[in-house]
């Protein structure tokens, strides 16, 4: 049997999932999805196991076709006893993709465009192909560029215009941002233009869109792209009192831990940890804990839960209160990553 796919799950357990009953064709069609929507150099592999384990507990025709009623999905290769139902974008579409490590995440891919909303990261945002608009809510006017860092917190908008875009999420806290920031060109009111190596980067991300590397090959490409900080501009560390606060809400992100908690693991009040969190990251602590509850959203979702389940596994109470949420720090719908239409990739690294 093939390792991981998706980096998140075993395909030695869709037998188990599909013999314990808990899962109808409908929730199987999410968990074939996200399995096969792999790099091509192991798709037929992880095709070839998905097959057998599912012919072991669904071995009729009848079962594949119940299947494909239910995914839409089409029976486009013969192993010799049957065809194989794939997902579409294995017909040749390229695929938006989501890529998240421990302080990254990046997205490439197609968007609609972004309404006004406030992050709870820092964004280096990249018109792959053409350039895009930016509105900050201070500045005068909308502004063409190719390439903008927005700082966590900042009021602003997005014309997307039909440009294929990556965007770069970089924790507040850690040495990514500074070095980027000591790399751009330009101001206009909070955010950042123009890039000091702006054509390697553009190449660079030309080239990834095109051929869809894995999340490895990904993450070697944002630390090349990345300009080192001179020794004189690297980051202080934080206070050591705020660190701990950090620790603990991404020990448990499920866990709403009320203000007066977070202060007395620290011996400070309520009001001077809010000032200091602010003063220390730079993006106000609720928002802080929101951006990594929605990280973990996309982390359930990958491994095959519903979007309900995912949001409330995340701590949110709801879907309404999570889809609210997800449109003020993101500025676009959920279904628009994880909606089935948006076809895009959730890759756990």
């Amino acid at each position: 049997m093939a390792g991981r796919l998706g980096a998140v799950m075993e395909v030695a357990d869709l037998p188990r999932l599909i013999a314990s009953r808990t899962v109808g064709l409908s929730k199987m069609a999410g968990i074939w999805q996200n399995w096969l929507t792999v790099d091509g150099n192991t798709t037929l592999l992880r095709i070839q196991n998905v097959r057998q384990a599912r012919e072991s507990v669904i071995p009729a025709p009848a079962g594949i076709q119940s299947f494909q009623r239910v995914t839409g999905l089409p029976h486009i290769r013969d192993d010799g006893k049957r065809k194989i139902p794939v997902p579409h974008h294995q017909k040749g579409a390229t695929l938006s993709k989501l890529y998240i490590w421990q302080n990254r995440g990046f997205f490439m891919g197609r968007l609609p465009d972004i309404s006004e909303h406030r992050l709870g990261s820092a964004a280096l945002c990249v018109g792959i192909d053409k350039p895009f608009r930016v509105l900050e809510s201070e500045s005068s006017g909308w502004r063409d560029c190719r390439i903008v860092l927005v700082p966590p917190g900042c009021l602003h908008e997005i014309q997307v215009g039909g440009a294929i875009m990556a965007i770069l999420f970089i924790e507040p806290e850690g040495p990514d941002y500074p070095a980027i920031q000591n790399a751009m060109l330009d101001s206009e009111w909070q955010c950042l233009y123009g890039l000091a190596h702006e054509d390697q980067v553009l190449a660079a991300l030309c080239e990834a869109w095109k051929c869809q590397p894995d999340a490895a090959a990904i993450h070697d490409l944002i630390d090349r792209l990345i300009p080192p900080p001179a020794p004189e501009e690297r980051q202080h560390p934080l206070d050591g009192r705020i660190q701990r606060v950090i620790r603990l809400m991404k020990e448990d992100v499920t866990r709403s831990y009320s203000m007066n908690e977070l202060a007395e693991s620290i011996n400070l009040s309520p009001t001077r940890l809010v000032h200091l969190f602010k003063e220390e990251v730079g993006v106000p602590i609720r928002r802080f804990r929101q951006w990594h509850r929605m990280r973990v959203v996309a982390a359930l979702i990958a491994k095959g839960d519903t979007l309900t389940d995912a949001a409330l596994g995340a701590g949110f109470a709801d879907s309404s209160h999570f889809s609210r949420a997800f449109r003020n720090m993101f500025g676009i719908t959920p279904s628009s990553v994880f909606g089935r239409a948006a076809n895009v990739r959730i890759v756990i690294a």
